[in-house]
């Protein structure tokens, strides 16, 4: 059971790299454990670290395709650390768990619920029970706590938290229904009146949903035809011509023209693409929009006007041609 438990780790791991931040957990857990029960489980850990190793090593292979290597595992390992080599950002990211309802939920509502539930099931449990609930509430702490410092070390994306995002929101039911649970066994009125205002508060929930969905479908929050619909006309007309869009993703995806280039600037730190006013090898046609004043088009104003002339407009995105 260990060495499948450590095989599900390990594929979890090789597959979305902040999952090795669960190997620290667990060992913390463990010790717990072993500090706890003043025994040193040393078969657990012998088979949960070879159900663990095994595609982890085959993982390592494939990053280093010419040889394991102590230095080249800690390159590949320290540039999963922090892949972007951002610096200055903590603070900032910190902010946002008072201030942005994503963090604000995972904060305060989620981590919240979760020990209020860890506490009451704690308390009405007792020994093997007792044990076992806190070695999983341990290793769970620690694993979202390593997330979270994972977190504030990169560029602020909320992927990066998602882990421990999505794992306190799957105990979040649980916890909060243990925690609740002595309170209303002992008043059964609250009882009765709760069983009967969920389903219907449930109910409400999904109707508001459901009509949202129904009465915004046309919405561009899910869907706009623009871009396909701009993005024919200029396969269309500009087959295989020289096009380079800027910071527009969604429009070089939809291109079918093996000539198309991008630039885009996923933030003030990163872009991706070639600054092509800086190398002079400007393309016959862009694509893009200028009202961003941050993005490449909006910095170069002066000359994109020098060199280019505005040919089309459709929505949030314009088409110019080289003078």
């Amino acid at each position: 059971r260990m060495v499948a438990g450590g095989l599900l780790f390990g594929l979890a791991a090789s597959t979305k790299v902040v999952y090795l931040l669960l190997l620290p957990a667990l060992a913390v857990a463990e010790i717990y454990l072993a500090v706890r029960e003043r025994k040193f489980f040393w078969r657990r850990w012998f088979f949960l670290a070879l159900g663990v190793a095994l595609p982890l090593l085959v993982w390592l292979r494939t990053l280093l395709p010419e040889g394991f290597s102590l230095a080249g595992a800690r390159a590949a390992l320290a540039y999963y650390a922090n892949p972007y080599d951002v610096q200055g950002v903590m603070a900032e990211n910190l902010l946002r768990f008072a201030r942005e309802s994503t963090p604000v939920h995972f904060a305060l509502l989620l981590m919240v619920f979760v020990a209020g539930g860890w506490l009451g099931r704690t308390n009405r449990t007792d020994g093997t029970d007792r044990t076992n609930s806190a070695y999983g509430n341990v290793a769970v702490l620690v694993f979202v706590a390593l997330n979270i410092w994972f977190y504030v070390r990169t560029e602020g994306w909320y992927r990066y938290f998602f882990p421990a995002h999505l794992t306190l929101l799957a105990l979040a039911p649980g916890a909060v229904g243990g925690a609740a649970s002595g309170l209303v066994g002992r008043m059964g009125q609250i009882r009765r009146i709760g069983l009967m205002i969920m389903p219907v508060a449930l109910g409400a929930l999904v109707l508001v949903q459901a009509g949202h969905l129904a009465l915004g479908r046309g919405d561009k929050l899910y869907y706009n035809p623009l871009p396909r619909q701009f993005a024919a006309e200029l396969d269309k007309g500009l087959d295989g011509a020289d096009i380079m869009v800027f910071d527009k993703p969604e429009m070089w995806f939809l291109l079918k023209n093996k000539m198309a280039r991008q630039y885009m600037q996923m933030n003030p730190r990163i872009a991706f693409g070639e600054d092509v006013f800086a190398t002079g090898n400007l393309p016959e046609y862009i694509v893009g929009n200028t009202s961003e004043e941050k993005k490449y088009l909006g910095r170069h104003g002066d000359e994109l006007a020098r060199e280019y002339d505005r040919v089309e407009e459709q929505g949030a995105y314009i088409l110019w041609k080289r003078k």
